[in-house]
Formats: structure tokens, C-alpha cells, sequence
């Protein structure tokens, strides 16, 4: 967490500015290496789709739409990835 320059700058803003105390949120270490590993698969995929010219479109498709997930779990804090991990998590845990 010192080296999370985001984390950093908004514990300050909370606490000097907004006189609040937050902890910071705990993640389960699976859902993370899950998150890393799905959005790494998800672009080897459209790398693949691109590269072989098999569907090159819908590479392209996916590519984008990967990012746009990641650039929506880094403004919005909504990640698609940890969802469908906890969707995973409580199906298969029964």
C-alpha cells in the first residue's frame, strides 16, 4: 500500500481534508491472482484471434472490451472479473 501512489492520495484527502479515518479494504489473495489471470487470458485470446487472422474482428472486439472493463475497474471500482469470482466462489463452495 505505500507504494499505491491512488491509495496514497485519497488516504490524505480523507484524512487531512475530510477529517475521516478509513481502513483500507481487505481482498482475498484468490481473487486477485483470479482477476490477473482472467484478464491475462482474455488478451492472450484476442492476441491469439489477431496474430493467426482467425476472426481478427472479433479479436479486436475483445480486446477493446477487456480494456474498457479495466479502465472501468480502475475509475468506478467495478470489476467484472471479481464478480463472476465470487459468483464462482458461492456456487462451488455448496
Amino acid at each position: 500500500m505505500k507504494l499505491n501512489f491512488i491509495y496514497q492520495l485519497h488516504s490524505f484527502f480523507s484524512s487531512k481534508v475530510m477529517n475521516q479515518k478509513s481502513a483500507p479494504i481487505e481482498k482475498d489473495a484468490g481473487e486477485i491472482k483470479f482477476v490477473y489471470s482472467f484478464t491475462g487470458i482474455m488478451f492472450l485470446i484476442s492476441f491469439f484471434l489477431i496474430y493467426y487472422g482467425i476472426l481478427a474482428n472479433v479479436g479486436w472486439g475483445l480486446d477493446l472490451l477487456v480494456s474498457f472493463l479495466t479502465l472501468l475497474a480502475s475509475f468506478a471500482n467495478l470489476c467484472l472479473a471479481s464478480l463472476i469470482y465470487i459468483l464462482f466462489k458461492k456456487t462451488f463452495s455448496k
